[in-house]
């Protein structure tokens, strides 16, 4: 009974500890967080900034004012595209024409391009050869355009940063293409122009549905030279499944493919709408995905068995009219076509195989084409087993090969066998001669189609290109002299980027804008996200499904209108306006498409109170490139990366400029000149530079952040975003990146969803090593206007949460899990010291995700990527600002969970345990979700993926009904520019390590700028920075009057000046005044004061401090005198100039020029006007040159606010370096200084000179 007692007592003890550390946790960390946060990114002052010095106006906004700039914009661009497509096609005839087509060598050949002439292009993010580079189709001697012509396709480019790769293809397989890039030289035909998808799809635009047939009969194994051939060669199964995939590379994600295989019996493929469900077989989108399934099939057949065709022909209509009736549109306009390869005749009955095919054709209106292959010179033998492949091929319209071919017999689905079954087809016969040009000779079942001769430009769907996102292909066919087919020239552009102003559109919160194209095809939308993954094709309706019929119909068929529509934001139904205008003069049918919520009409225009003087700045390239601007001595590198010190850089986000084209040129550094002098232009610099007045204010402002970025704060990045896609980063480097917009980064768009909070983001993906932190700020308009962030590692940060921790924790027993608002791990905190963890809270206490599941503090969250196909399970945490307890006596669930106000932070505060009563301990922890219904809320499963429910892959529907919501698209932290080592220049150092980084206290105290903290704040923990928390101040206090004569009596004044002190910070909880014992050499009194938990001295306690104490004294005769006393932070009164001019005499000047003292009187008011305000320059007086300096006075206005005054005469640093006009000769002011005065808190008899 004692026992149990003891037992007892020790949980309620232990329940009681936690429940107090967890309200002093929610405090503490509250405090100390705003501290860190506000130290480390400068918050406080930067957004006061924003709100003090600006001046913000609303414009009036007219959204059909906005589509039509927008329309005619892209209408511009696209023209002047398609004019260098047009202007290529004429120099390729021309030049064959006049029979200038020449023999290109082998060292022209792609795959020869030289390792030395790559060069890095930002254009192409990848190393490239800026000349012309060939394929040919054979080993025979091939001709093509001159190499010489590479300078017309190097104009191209160079003036227009849309353009990416630019090439032609001939009817021979013959290739070239600019820029060059290593390609191999294998002569496989999937390498040959002629079967790839651009070539195709511009001769034979329409849609296809192909359903690929093919024999694996036992006889397949045999040598494709022949049944009884001994010489070394592939067998015609490993030929077939060449060719097979030969056609695979000419389908587009707009045609649709299926296979069969077949032998005695026939598989066909088959489409899951999802990858957990049943396979159907139907046909599917040639999509990426959906190949894989099909190549598989190919590759997976094994040869036996005997030849019958009336199975095969069975499934490939099945495939197709099932297709058909599930989704008929894909069978609009379409080319239809079973493409049949077999090495033997049929064993099966003849007139069972034309019922077969006639059956299937009545399912399908009699639209299949019939192309027969025959492998093998067993065909050979007699003209009866040719004739019948000729008689499915010709489909009974009697027509094909010119030759006698048998009318079919009349049939169960044939009553009328004067009629054609269905279209004329094509056979081949390829003896064994011929075997392995199967991959050729069916890659080229198109060209039995009508090739497409007009002048209409092809516009390709979106397609992935590495390294670069979405781009598209526009194309043309290319004729001789005689009007005959030559070939088809193309050239790629930058999807993203031709279509900027949709891809980017920025109007509010909610607002957003997509592009269709032809058929609806998306080409622009939200939900399909600009990264690396492959792209599928899905439709208007498909994305849009809220829109009407007669919108959709007016959209596809290139009208222009507008409709209300509902949509779901943020499980809110809002209301907005649906405007839509098509591109004219394009066959694609581009339609602009501007959904527009009416709460993001308001447009801002932001303007600096003080915009009469524009700061030079370094926009970010220009700091590497011209080394005027910074020389080598002021570059260092970092993580491969160059880096500025000493300056931030700025970089435009390509929307920020009027002329897209023109800022993407500077960004290339192709117009690098034109550029730097836009930016140095700081008179009317928006107009110079071409920016808008908001983007102008934004540089004025950020100007004044620069010295608060200077003061060390170990932060290894820091920088700001805004509204207005300016992005400034100090240290200064180079973005690579030159669609980067800060408003699309995670930092950024984490901190605006949570604008109220301090976030810290990790990065599991990139690095490890490194948190960021960002919080919002605000306007005078209480509107977000941008974030400011910082970059530390998780050293620092973790150093930082213990060091609190172990100011309220008991980790005796216990334990901390610090996590973010998704359930993410950070660290974990207990008695041997911080780790950090990069886990979910569902892996690492699956018994305290459970229990918060179940009560719905831990909340599911189900999104689906579009694109793969999946859905994505993540999670979300939400206490209501209260402590969460459980109450249990169960040892796994005896925790705290609270939230840190003001931030993402949660910490659980536990007592690890290894047995727990719960029999919900364990959370399923594996990449695919065991269980994937979006009902089932309370069922623990770590962060994982699984076909989505609302996903068909076969039909390539989404199923928007409630519960489904699109997952983010991929955000990417930005990156700096990497240096490859080889172009390293020697002269150029590493730069200063990050002391957090440093763990060692030798090595620390051995790094120039690194301080080993080990005392206060850090006795538990110590860090190595570059500025250690001061938690303690020694305030000196002096006389005013430096020249007084009186004697005070300190000791006397120690206690006075002390309870004065205690009063001015009385307010503060935290503050702690104490007598300091030293006094100061030249007479005063130190106090000492500092904070009782151990954090930074607030900047505004020292303010407070630094404001005069009035004292009195008595002297001999017992008369009493004011006197005060000040700080060295104590805002001075007056202040006395002095500027050198070094070489020049004024009292050897002024001997001899009686005129040159009132001279000089004027010119230094010119200077003073020019570098502070009316108010402070009409106080100038006492102007005195003498030897090489002139000295004046300035006087403290009465109405300048606090702080003014001392930043005002940080502005005359400025005047170094300058001319002044001494009477007749400039000279230049080679030294200045400013010594602050006290004169108006002295008494009268202590003159200030």
């Amino acid at each position: 009974m004692h026992l149990l007692y003891r037992v007892l007592l020790l949980k309620i003890v232990f329940i009681y500890a936690i429940s107090d550390d967890a309200i002093k946790v929610a405090e503490t960390l509250e405090r100390r967080v705003k501290l860190f946060g506000d130290a480390i990114l400068g918050f406080s002052d930067i957004e006061q900034i924003y709100s003090n010095d600006t001046i913000v106006s609303f414009l009036n906004f007219t959204a059909w004012n906005h589509v039509d700039e927008i329309v005619q914009i892209l209408e511009e661009r696209l023209a002047k595209i398609v004019d260098v497509l047009k202007d290529n096609r004429k120099i390729i005839e021309k030049a064959h024409s006049n029979n200038e087509f020449k023999v290109f060598r082998d060292p022209d050949l792609c795959c020869n391009v030289q390792t030395s002439d790559l060069e890095l292009d930002l254009q192409f993010n990848r190393m490239v050869a800026k000349s012309l580079c060939f394929l040919r189709s054979g080993s025979v001697a091939s001709t093509s355009l001159d190499k010489t012509y590479t300078n017309v396709f190097r104009d191209n480019s160079e003036k227009s940063m849309f353009l990416l790769w630019q090439y032609f293809g001939d009817a021979s397989g013959n290739y070239f293409q600019y820029p060059a890039k290593k390609s191999a030289c294998d002569g496989k035909a999937w390498n040959d122009p002629r079967f790839q998808q651009w070539f195709v799809h511009t001769v034979v635009p329409k849609k296809k549905n192909v359903v690929i047939v093919l024999d694996t009969s036992g006889s397949m194994s045999s040598s494709v030279n022949g049944i009884n051939s001994t010489a070394a060669a592939p067998t015609r199964s490993k030929v077939a499944q060449e060719a097979a995939m030969t056609v695979l590379g000419t389908l587009g994600t707009t045609d649709h493919v299926g296979v069969v295989i077949f032998n005695i019996s026939a598989v066909s493929s088959k489409c899951s709408p999802t990858s957990d469900s049943q396979g159907i077989h139907m046909m599917v989108p040639a999509t990426h995905d959906n190949m894989g399934s099909i190549e598989d099939l190919i590759t997976s057949s094994i040869p036996a068995g005997g030849t019958y065709y009336g199975n095969a022909f069975l499934k490939a209509f099945q495939l197709l009219s099932r297709s058909k009736q599930i989704d008929p549109k894909r069978f609009e306009d379409s080319l239809d076509m079973i493409l049949f390869l077999t090495d033997g005749m049929p064993e099966d009955s003849t007139r069972d195989i034309l019922e077969e095919l006639a059956a299937g054709q009545n399912l399908m209106g009699h639209s299949v084409h019939v192309f027969m292959y025959a492998l093998g010179n067993e065909f050979e033998h007699t003209n009866t087993p040719r004739s019948f492949l000729v008689q499915l091929a010709d489909q009974n319209n009697l027509v094909l090969n010119n030759s006698f071919v048998p009318q079919w017999p009349i049939l169960s689905s044939l009553q009328d066998n004067k009629k054609p079954v269905g279209p004329v087809g094509n056979v081949s016969f390829i003896g064994n001669v011929d075997g392995q040009r199967l991959s050729q000779i069916m890659g080229e079942y198109y060209s039995h189609f009508q090739v497409v001769s007009g002048a209409n430009v092809t516009f390709s769907v979106p397609q992935r290109e590495p390294n670069m996102g979405l781009k598209m292909t526009l194309s043309l066919p290319v004729l001789d002299s005689g009007g005959q087919f030559l070939g088809v020239t193309a050239l790629d552009v930058h999807l993203e980027l031709t279509f900027y102003e949709v891809a980017h559109f920025h109007l509010g919160k909610d607002s957003y804008a997509f592009l269709v194209g032809d058929s609806g095809v998306m080409y622009l939308h939200p939900e399909l996200a600009l990264g690396d993954t492959d792209l599928e094709v899905y439709t208007l309706d498909q994305l849009e499904p809220g829109l009407s019929p007669d919108a959709i119909y007016n959209i596809t068929n290139g009208r222009e209108g507008q409709e209300v529509i509902k949509k779901s934001v943020e499980q809110t139904l809002k209301s907005a306006i649906c405007y839509y205008k098509p591109l004219s003069g394009f066959s694609a049918n581009f339609t602009v498409v501007v959904v527009i919520f009416e709460d993001d009409i308001k447009q801002k225009r932001l303007q600096s109170a003080d915009s009469n003087s524009f700061p030079d700045f370094l926009y970010h390239r220009q700091g590497f490139i011209n080394t005027s601007v910074v020389g080598h001595d002021g570059v260092c590198y970092r993580d491969q990366a160059l880096v500025i010190p000493a300056n931030a850089t700025i970089k435009f986000a390509p929307g920020s400029f009027w002329d897209l084209e023109k800022s993407l040129m500077y960004e290339q550094n192709k117009s690098y000149s034109e550029a730097h002098s836009s930016f140095k232009n700081t008179t009317g610099f928006s107009q110079h530079a071409g920016v808008s007045e908001s983007v102008a204010g934004d540089v004025l402002l950020m100007n004044k952040i620069d010295e608060h970025w200077k003061v060390p704060t170990d932060a290894i990045w820091r920088y700001i975003g805004t509204e207005n896609g300016v992005f400034k980063v100090f240290p200064g480097t180079l973005v690579p990146d030159i669609l980067y917009d800060p408003r699309e980064d995670l930092w950024y768009t984490a901190a605006v969803g949570q604008s109220q909070k301090y976030m810290f983001i990790t990065h599991p993906n990139q690095n490890t090593s490194i948190v960021t932190l960002a919080k919002a700020f605000h306007q005078t308009s209480k509107l977000v206007h941008g974030v400011i962030a910082a970059d530390i590692t998780v050293q620092h940060l973790m150093t930082f949460l213990y060091n609190t921790a172990v100011r309220v924790g008991h980790f005796t027993d216990t334990a901390w899990i610090i996590m973010d608002d998704k359930g993410s791990l950070l660290m974990k905190l207990d008695h041997t010291g911080p780790v950090q963890i990069s886990a979910h809270l569902t892996e690492i206490l699956p018994g305290v995700a459970n229990w918060l599941l179940q009560k719905g503090v831990l909340q599911i969250d189900w999104c689906t990527d579009v694109l793969s196909g999946h859905a994505h399970l993540s999670y979300s945490l939400d206490t209501s600002g209260s402590v969460v307890d459980p109450g249990s006596s169960d040892p796994c669930l005896s925790f705290k969970l609270v939230s840190v106000p003001n931030s993402n932070l949660y910490v659980i505060i536990y007592k690890p345990s290894t047995t727990c009563k719960s029999s919900q301990t364990l959370c399923s922890c594996k990449e695919r979700c065991s269980v994937c219904d979006h009902q089932k809320r309370h069922t623990c499963q770590c962060p994982c993926k699984c076909s989505s429910t609302y996903m068909d892959r076969c039909t390539h529907q989404i199923n928007k009904t409630s519960g489904y919501r699109p997952c983010p698209g991929p955000h990417k932290h930005w990156q700096m520019q990497s240096l490859d080592s080889t172009n390293k220049s020697s002269t150029v150092q590493p730069c200063k390590p990050v002391c957090t980084a440093i763990s060692d206290s030798s090595e620390c105290q051995a790094t120039k700028g690194c301080n080993w903290c080990s005392g206060g704040h850090y006795k538990k923990l110590p860090l190595c920075s570059e500025r250690c928390v001061r938690d303690r101040q020694e305030v000196k206090y002096r006389l005013a009057c430096e020249n007084s004569t009186f004697q005070l009596n300190w000791t006397a004044l120690e206690s006075k000046v002390l309870q004065i002190a205690k009063k001015r910070l009385k307010l503060s909880s935290r503050a702690i005044v104490q007598p300091q014992v030293s006094r100061n050499g030249k007479g005063g009194v130190s106090v000492m004061v500092g904070t009782n938990d151990e954090s930074e001295v607030p900047l505004s306690w020292l303010t407070l401090l630094s404001d005069p104490i009035k004292v009195t004294v008595w002297d001999g005769a017992g008369r009493s005198t004011n006197l005060s006393l000040v700080t060295n932070l104590t805002e001075p009164t007056d202040a006395r100039v002095e500027l050198e001019l070094r070489g020049v005499n004024f009292t050897h000047k002024l001997e001899a020029a009686l005129t040159l003292r009132n001279y000089l009187q004027k010119q230094v008011h010119k200077l003073v006007e020019g570098v502070t305000t009316t108010e402070i320059a009409r106080t100038v007086s006492g102007i005195w040159p003498e030897e090489d300096r002139i000295s004046f006075w300035l006087e403290k206005p009465k109405d300048l606010k606090r702080g003014e005054f001392t930043a005002q005469l940080q502005n005359f640093m400025a005047l170094n370096g300058s001319d002044m006009d001494t009477l007749g000769r400039n000279e230049t002011i080679s030294g200045v200084t400013a010594s602050h005065h006290y004169s108006s808190l002295c008494p009268t008899n202590c003159s200030r000179r």
